[in-house]
């Protein structure tokens, strides 16, 4: 499965160093014009957080042909099989990613819509950090493109993706340390990742949005 391609709106590039769309307006209460606060800041932030997770839902493929319960079923316990080796590996100031849960109608046997986006999102986020993580060490190995989810094979692919990762330790061990920082690499970890505050701006798009996904 080739490496995920974002959305083009996934991916803001023209950020400042504080985070902030380059040109934004923005002034401090009774400064001077152009003068921006910590308001417009957070603002910003918040703004570019949203766009960047709607762009990506945007982009949830639906399938070609109906998907058995049973493969949803196991793609998501893979999932969960990721965030729980990601979670042995956080900061011990931070809270454990939770398991994410694909929502469906008792009773059904099949899945003909889009992926969720509890589980989306997250996969997403996977597929980018496999890109990013360590300079781009471990995207042959890992990577793959959740965009293209649109048969049982593809799904059935997607989950044994998610079962290597998960055994993976130096990988789980760079993702992590791509996301959230922390001591696993700590030396050359970016910024810890925080819900709703995007990453530094040559940081991937789905970094700092991980833990808020997974919610």
């Amino acid at each position: 499965m080739p490496a995920y391609q974002p959305p083009v709106d996934a991916a803001p590039s023209d950020y400042d160093p504080a985070g902030m769309p380059a040109g934004a307006p923005g002034g401090a209460p009774g400064g001077a014009p152009g003068e921006v606060g910590p308001q417009d800041v957070i603002d910003a932030q918040g703004s570019a957080v949203e766009q960047q997770r709607q762009a990506i839902m945007d982009a949830a493929p639906i399938p070609t042909e109906a998907i058995p319960i049973k493969d949803v079923e196991t793609l998501t316990e893979e999932l969960n099989g990721v965030l729980d080796a990601v979670n042995q590996e956080l900061p011990p100031d931070l809270e454990p990613l939770p398991q994410v849960e694909w929502e469906m109608t008792k009773g059904e046997m099949t899945w003909t819509a889009a992926p969720p986006p509890g589980v989306w999102v997250p996969l997403v986020t996977l597929a980018m950090l496999a890109q990013e993580a360590e300079g781009g060490k471990f995207k042959t190995k890992h990577g793959f493109d959740p965009s293209g989810m649109a048969s049982k094979a593809d799904y059935k692919i997607t989950a044994a993706k998610l079962r290597n990762m998960a055994k993976d330790g130096a990988f789980i061990k760079a993702i992590t340390t791509t996301a959230f920082g922390g001591e696993a690499g700590a030396e050359t970890a970016q910024p810890a990742a925080q819900p709703g505050a995007p990453m530094p701006a040559d940081a991937g798009a789905g970094d700092d949005i991980l833990a808020e996904a997974a919610g």
